[in-house]
């Protein structure tokens, strides 16, 4: 899938802005009359780049721009790759010999000695992260080259009397371009022709707020310590009229396990109750010990939640209006989850059967007065004897799809219709839908994941209604579900609504790429994508790590920097309106033992 930039794909849209590009071996011409040169940072002072410098340079104070002429300073980034050999060792024993062999040493060779060392440490320990650094001058010019030649004229001697040399790029102003150009790609052969300057991370860190920057909002939710200023963040969940919703990114044995029920315990202290879904029973271990409530609908135990029970009036009437279409939704994502896909025809042969069911028992679908009955009148075994009445090929079709789950090897899967209350003191609930995250077992997991819906929006209303409480609803391993288009439709929805009922969504996955369109013609979680205000990345797959590059709006720092951070633990987290920071979790020994998803049983 390519991105989409205002309807059209990037390809695209680049294509119409290099139509009206005009060559010139020393500027570009953009439209008519827009005259833009692109200056390099091509030599550096001798002596170490700190904070203050760059921020010095970022802001080239002193340089006054006639009113049509725009100066700015880029910077581009990317994590260093040193290779402290037999060259750069000759350098570093040079240094020492002639700071060691003067009796007042220049203080900006024993600056950059200092800067030699701590970068030897980092090549042979591990013990900082390296960034090279090019930077940019941008003077854009409306109309008037003449302005733009004299200012350029003055930065660079200005930049001259500091030690900065700047390079003109003379018959590379095209390629320079690119490279500063605010939805450009770095080009890897010119950023070599034009090697970058190294720092550490925590000195570029000024010019990209994700190497510091916080999350914090000094109370609430437990995410971690920023690895930066080694501060604790905490988030509050409540505040905020927008949506809350989390997304949880990560390959296995990376840390997003204890990351998400970590945060889940975060919730539950915050006053939240909480919702899982649980794939593979990695949850019930920490439900049963801290007085939650499980329960097993896995498939051998034939339990389910009757997607057919018609949920009770609360009172919101927006919410009572809805609560046929929820019955309607829970059936055909379950239908469509087991048949592994359905057509439009097998879609209206299930609703077809629905529609039987309630005109045997007069249920008016414009009527609500006509919903509600003592008990419920009729379940899923119904159901399938309605679609079995019904003639109609596609019905044929997709009782051939389903008979297993209904007459055959796996029609224990609605053995045991349940309805669950949830006590009053309880905070965390979980459902076991599954034992596994592969094959046959994974399907029959989603399809009874897809069977609470009704339930899952039922407690929301009725919690709203309360107004005691925000609820939390955790979807843990959730490609499955989002794969199939009529369940990932229902949680794209369910991200949209429900921070209106007090709410919000955690979703996790090691698949990123189901957040976007897929080939089964579904939406993935693109809704889920685009209503979540916290996305955390923990370390993934090159394959996956290029997913998130093709298709989601994030700086290839960050993507630079989330491959560096394999069997750390640490992860990165954007906030929308504070940017990105680099945080681990730090937990007590008897919290982290909660949460072990392996090992034997003792």
């Amino acid at each position: 899938m390519e991105q989409k930039i205002s309807g059209q794909s990037y390809k695209t849209y680049l294509a119409a802005i290099a139509s009206s590009f005009q060559k010139h071996p020393q500027h570009t011409i953009v439209g008519d009359n827009v005259y833009t040169r692109v200056l390099r940072g091509a030599a550096w002072p001798d002596k170490p780049v700190d904070t203050g410098f760059l921020q010095l340079l970022h802001t080239l104070r002193g340089v006054k721009a006639p009113p049509n002429v725009v100066v700015e300073v880029i910077y581009r980034y990317r994590k260093a790759v040193l290779d402290w050999g037999w060259r750069a060792n000759w350098k570093y024993n040079r240094l020492i010999q002639k700071v060691n062999g003067e009796q007042t040493p220049d203080p900006s060779e024993v600056k950059a000695l200092d800067a030699m060392k701590k970068l030897k440490s980092v090549n042979y320990y591990g013990g900082a992260d390296t960034a090279d650094v090019w930077m940019y001058v941008v003077v854009r010019s409306i109309g008037d080259p003449g302005s733009m030649d004299a200012v350029c004229r003055k930065i660079m001697n200005d930049m001259k009397d500091i030690g900065i040399m700047l390079s003109p790029l003379i018959q590379e102003q095209q390629q320079a371009f690119r490279e500063t150009f605010v939805l450009g790609r770095s080009d890897e052969t010119f950023q070599k022709a034009y090697p970058g300057r190294i720092v550490q991370l925590d000195v570029v860190s000024s010019l990209y707020p994700f190497l510091t920057g916080s999350i914090n909002d000094g109370h609430g939710g437990y995410f971690g310590h920023s690895i930066a200023t080694k501060s604790a963040n905490f988030v509050d969940l409540k505040k905020g009229s927008g949506n809350q919703n989390i997304i949880v990114i990560g390959a296995s044995g990376e840390g997003k396990s204890t990351f998400l029920q970590a945060i889940i315990e975060s919730l539950r202290a915050e006053g939240f109750l909480v919702i899982v879904f649980d794939m593979n029973g990695e949850y019930r271990k920490v439900c049963e010990k801290t007085g939650g409530l499980y329960i097993d609908h896995t498939l051998a135990t034939g339990k389910y939640i009757d997607p057919l029970a018609i949920p009770d009036k609360i009172g919101i009437a927006e919410e009572d209006a809805g609560r046929l279409n929820a019955v309607s939704d829970a059936l055909i994502s379950t239908v469509s989850i087991l048949a592994d896909g359905i057509t439009p025809g097998e879609r209206n042969a299930a609703d077809r059967a629905l529609m039987k069911l309630y005109e045997a028992v007069k249920i008016d679908m414009e009527n609500p007065q006509t919903w509600d009955f003592n008990d419920q009148p009729f379940d899923i075994e119904d159901w399938w004897n309605a679609l079995q009445n019904d003639k109609n090929k596609d019905a044929r079709t997709l009782s051939e799809k389903l008979a297993i789950y209904f007459t055959g090897s796996k029609r224990h899967l609605f053995k045991h219709s349940e309805k669950i209350t949830i006590p009053t003191d309880c905070s965390l609930v979980v459902f076991q839908v599954g034992t596994s995250l592969e094959g046959a077992d994974a399907q029959v997991g989603a399809a009874k994941m897809a069977m609470t819906m009704s339930f899952v929006r039922d407690v929301l209303r009725k919690e709203k209604l309360k107004g005691k409480r925000y609820t939390a609803v955790v979807f843990d391993e959730a490609q499955r579900a989002l794969l199939n288009p009529e369940m990932s439709n229902y949680i794209n929805t369910l991200a949209t609504f429900i921070r209106h009922l007090n709410g919000l969504l955690v979703v996790s996955t090691n698949k990123p790429h189901v957040f976007w369109v897929n080939s089964t013609g579904g939406e993935g979680g693109t809704g889920i994508w685009a209503n979540s205000k916290y996305k955390v990345f923990f370390w993934l797959e090159n394959s996956e790590i290029a997913a998130v590059e093709k298709n989601a709006e994030i700086p290839k720092e960050i993507t630079d920097t989330l491959k560096t951070l394999y069997q750390t633990n640490q992860f990165l987290i954007r906030h929308p309106d504070r940017g990105w920071d680099r945080c681990k979790m730090y937990l007590p020994p008897e919290e982290l033992a909660l949460y072990e998803t392996r090992g034997l049983k003792k």
